[in-house]
């Protein structure tokens, strides 16, 4: 086999031709062989008919819900007349308070859950730095890798949050063990292969990724890797990437239409920042909040991002000053740069061509 630097620079062209030819990935359920099925989200809940709906949302202090708010008492209580006691934050707005009946939004407890993401996300992200350790890849090898599984994300038609999942655990990897740049293709797979697993409903097989390289490895050596990956990450695969904040953000927006312009072009910005090793340097939460501002200062205007916003993400305009200049200066250099994946992708129609659109600059 080659040494991977030497398949690395053509890996984007190399995998245009494998992934042409590449069979459609196919589920069959067991419950209809002859039918096709279409993805769905997991715990997908379209009956809630039989819902308890009257049970009062928790009160909120400045818009966050508390728990101890909630007793038994209120479960015989009318909604509609619980809910007006909810205290309101900047007049009136609360980013949750239209789903305090959806029970898949859970809103009684959504603010705790990003306050505890925002506790682990520096825990669970590798550090900026790491790669000095490496003595024989670096981080063009690194940006390369990530161009390629762009493209092998979207062929195999996986969930947004895998790729991000991939490459969390990619760093991390890189973070704790010592790759040679021959192995380092294998590492890409075997991180996308596990984070398949973990977020999909019909994960891409062992084989689909030997074919994907070419059969630069074997079934083997992609199993053995994932139990040597799963050992040094001390199976903690449970992580908030950006893409978690990013929604959250978009959402405090107005912005939860997926395949609306700003949701797009902020989606654009933080999978283009995955490429960008330098990047690491920030927070998860950062570098979406860094996205969403751009977006929104793009599409609305300089003074879009408000103080609703800066609640809700704990950044101030002043707070996302340098990580916004690094998405410009990555984005500036686009024309010249060997990493046309994610803007190719998000230069097609169906994404809203949203990497053609000029970005506000501060």
């Amino acid at each position: 086999m080659a040494g991977y630097l030497a398949r690395a620079t053509s890996l984007t062209s190399h995998s245009e031709n494998s992934l042409s030819t590449k069979p459609t990935v196919q589920a069959v359920d067991p419950r209809a062989n002859a039918v096709q099925q279409q993805r769905r989200a997991l715990g997908d809940l379209g009956n809630t008919n039989n819902v308890v709906a009257n049970r009062a949302p928790a009160v909120r202090q400045n818009g966050i819900p508390t728990h101890s708010a909630f007793n038994t008492s209120s479960l015989t209580s009318n909604t509609n007349e619980t809910s007006s006691t909810t205290s309101t934050d900047f007049g009136g707005f609360d980013v949750d308070a239209q789903d305090f009946n959806n029970p898949e939004a859970v809103s009684e407890y959504v603010n705790d859950i990003y306050n505890h993401f925002k506790e682990t996300e520096v825990a669970r992200t590798a550090k900026y730095g790491y790669m000095t350790h490496q003595s024989d890849i670096n981080e063009k090898m690194r940006a390369i890798l990530v161009d390629w599984l762009v493209e092998v994300h979207l062929k195999f038609r996986l969930m947004p949050e895998t790729m991000y999942l991939t490459i969390n655990l990619i760093d991390r990897f890189l973070e704790r063990k010592i790759v040679v740049r021959q192995k380092l293709q294998l590492v890409g797979v075997t991180a996308m292969l596990l984070a398949s697993k973990y977020e999909e409903i019909y994960a891409p097989e062992v084989r689909d990724f030997v074919y994907i390289t070419d059969k630069a490895y074997t079934k083997e050596q992609i199993l053995m890797m994932e139990a040597t990956m799963l050992n040094a990450l001390e199976f903690k695969v449970t992580v908030p990437t950006t893409f978690v904040f990013v929604n959250r953000y978009l959402k405090v927006a107005g912005e939860s239409d997926t395949n609306a312009r700003i949701s797009l072009l902020a989606t654009y910005l933080v999978e283009r920042c995955l490429q960008e090793y330098k990047m690491l340097t920030y927070p998860p939460s950062k570098i979406a909040a860094a996205a969403v501002n751009i977006a929104l200062r793009t599409l609305r205007g300089t003074n879009a991002w408000d103080t609703k916003m800066e609640r809700y993400s704990s950044y101030k305009q002043s707070d996302l000053t340098d990580a916004v200049r690094d998405i410009q200066s990555f984005l500036d250099a686009q024309p010249n740069s060997n990493l046309r994946a994610v803007h190719k992708k998000y230069s097609q129609e169906k994404f809203g061509q949203v990497a053609l659109l000029p970005i506000a600059n501060l």
